[in-house]
Order: structure tokens, then sequence, then C-alpha cells
């Protein structure tokens, strides 16, 4: 069975854990944004920083060459998008979806995770991390 990415709205989302998720994430806007910067100017934009759209990843990790890649031994890894409303793309994780739908161009080869009727399975979040309970959602090791 081949999972695809899956892909949900900040709306569907539990906005404590949703903040959780961003807290404790990697913001990718920092990270550039300090890249080759002192510890003084470091220290200087903390105060200042609010970027209007960002990317925050959580649950990954860098590889050999630096570059970040999802985390396998955490539960799950989520792209985590700011713009248009807010986006979280779930990229790995011990939960699944199934009978799903492809999401719309934005998300290429990616599924809705609030579709239905589909036949396609993604990539999920544990379902206390919604706004309601969602029975869909199977543990990998239970399917």
């Amino acid at each position: 069975m081949a999972i695809l990415t899956g892909v949900l709205d900040f709306n569907e989302l539990n906005m404590e854990m949703l903040d959780n998720l961003i807290n404790s994430g990697i913001d990718l806007t920092w990270e550039e944004e300090i890249q080759d910067k002192t510890p003084e100017e470091i220290e200087e934009l903390q105060d200042t920083y609010e970027p209007d759209d960002t990317v925050w990843l959580y649950g990954f990790k860098k590889d050999n060459n630096g570059k970040y890649e999802p985390d396998t031994e955490q539960p799950f890894s989520v792209v985590i998008r700011s713009e248009n409303g807010g986006t979280v793309q779930v990229v790995h994780s011990k939960w699944v979806m199934t009978d799903l739908k492809l999401c719309s161009p934005c998300f290429p080869n990616q599924t809705d995770l609030d579709s239905q009727e589909g036949s396609l399975t993604g990539y999920a979040l544990p379902s206390e991390y919604l706004n309601k309970e969602n029975t869909r959602i199977k543990k990998i090791s239970d399917t």
C-alpha cells in the first residue's frame, strides 16, 4: 500500500496542539534570517522578529548534508505553512487515513485528509490533534 502525504487546514486542528507543534518546531524563515549572523545580531533580531508567512518543521532532523528530512523515530513529521490560512502537510506518521481523494493542484500527489470516498491512503496526525474525533485515523500497526 502506497502512503501519500496528507494535507489539512489549520481550522481542522486543535489550536493548542498546533501552537505546541509550532513552538517546538523549526522555523525555516528564522533559520534563513539568522544565517551568517553573529550571536549579537541574532539576539537583536529576536526582539523584532515577526514574519508574515513562515514554514515550520516538526519531527525532522538534519541529514549528513545539512538538509532536513523526516525523523522516522518520531511519531510524525509535519510541514506547517502559515500562508493562505495555514496548512499542515503530514509527510510521515505512525497514523494513516484511508479512502481519501487527492488535494487541489496546490499540493500535487498529496491526499486531502478532509475528503471521503476516495481510494488513497495518506499519513495523518493522531486524532487528539484534531478539533473533533476521527474514527478513520488508524495507527499503522493496527491496519
